[in-house]
């Protein structure tokens, strides 16, 4: 298994550290093994990259505040929407994976009762439309976007492209 460092977070993804370590003491992002103290490092691996630079984008490119962006990966992670939430599309509900996932669609729903918290709901979705379709997974999800009264927001990650730019960098 590849493992890093901060230091080669900093030095291959271009974070600044204080950034890195801020997010880190906030517990937005998280290594895979946790440093225990002087002289022992954080270790990261791949997939760990990726939730960083994906993190990095939604809070810089979306302008999401910290916390949902946190939110939302540490629902990519648990990869188990809350129950009922996954029939957004369901004929086109494929489980999360770090490797392969092409795009990502969050939806924030509008609560329905008051004090309810918002909910952040996603799919995993491919770039090609399977044969015989008319339309691709994703520009098929959009359109429905138009119909659902209880959405406030979505974000649409070309989460290949973050991919393929932190596979890049480790190169």
């Amino acid at each position: 298994m590849e493992q890093y460092t901060t230091f080669d977070i900093v030095k291959k993804m271009k974070i600044p550290r204080e950034r890195l370590q801020e997010w880190l003491r906030r517990g937005l992002v998280k290594p895979s093994v946790r440093a225990k103290g002087v002289g022992t490092k954080n270790i990261f691996t791949r997939e760990d990259l990726y939730r960083i630079v994906l993190f990095s984008q939604l809070i810089d490119h979306h302008q999401l505040e910290r916390e949902t962006a946190s939110l939302m990966i540490k629902g990519l992670d648990d990869a188990k929407p809350a129950p009922g939430r996954k029939e957004a599309f369901p004929e086109h509900n494929w489980d999360w994976n770090w490797s392969t996932a092409e795009f990502i669609l969050w939806v924030e729903e509008t609560p329905s009762l008051p004090g309810e918290v918002t909910r952040y709901t996603f799919q995993a979705m491919r770039e090609h439309a399977e044969e015989g379709a008319r339309e691709t997974p994703l520009s098929l999800a959009l359109r429905q976007i138009a119909f659902r009264k209880d959405w406030k927001n979505f974000t649409v990650i070309n989460f290949k492209e973050i991919r393929e730019q932190v596979d890049r960098a480790l190169e």
